[in-house]
């Protein structure tokens, strides 16, 4: 009888073992597998990171190269009356929404519908009342906050239709309560009919 009590200890002992060692498997399977997948993310998230960072330097790489061949033909007999024409109106734009103070910022949108067409002037100045541009007005008067137009240049090769389309790029000053103001510099591609006197597009280009 005191065999026969050993041999199923000893039975339950190896049915016990079996156990372990298939949970052991199950286990090695399971973590063989995480770090797999582990690592498949790691690679892809890398190599996701690389295209990003090829994809920017590529974007400035273009952007540069955009503004050197339009300074380029911005400085030589490239540009012709047309294209002429053409900065002086969308200089207008630009100075009528970029330069400013609490005195003349509520009529931003009036000015610049003499050189854009509604929907433009509304898309880049925005769609606010009236009554909330001069209470904007008020509140940069009251803190002296005021914007100034300090550079703009217009990047073109020449216009042979009444369409001229460039980049125009444009650096302004905002000020507060009199303090030594913060720089910015902006690009856009623009189009501008000379038949109509209007900017017709303007498109946001990143310098980044």
């Amino acid at each position: 009888m005191a065999g026969n009590k050993y041999i199923a200890q000893i039975k339950a002992m190896e049915h016990k073992q079996h156990r372990l060692f298939y949970l052991v498997i199950i286990l090695t399977v399971m973590l063989v597998g995480v770090v797999g997948f582990c690592s498949w993310r790691v690679v892809t998230v890398k190599s996701q990171n690389k295209a990003l960072i090829t994809e920017v330097k590529q974007q400035k790489k273009y952007i540069t190269e955009i503004k050197a061949n339009r300074v380029a033909k911005y400085s030589s007999s490239a540009i012709n009356h047309r294209a002429e024409i053409a900065k002086k109106q969308v200089d207008g734009f630009f100075y009528a929404v970029n330069d400013w103070s609490g005195d003349n910022y509520a009529s931003r949108y009036k000015r610049a519908q003499k050189y854009a067409n509604a929907e433009i002037a509304r898309k880049y100045i925005g769609g606010g009342s009236q009554k909330d541009a001069q209470e904007q007005a008020q509140n940069f008067k009251a803190n002296k906050m005021t914007s100034k137009v300090i550079s703009t240049a217009w990047f073109t090769e020449q216009a042979d239709s009444n369409v001229v389309t460039g980049l125009y790029l444009m650096k302004t000053r905002t000020k507060v309560d009199g303090d030594k103001g913060t720089y910015s510099e902006q690009l856009f591609m623009i189009t501008y009919d000379l038949t109509k006197k209007a900017v017709e597009s303007i498109e946001p280009v990143s310098l980044d």
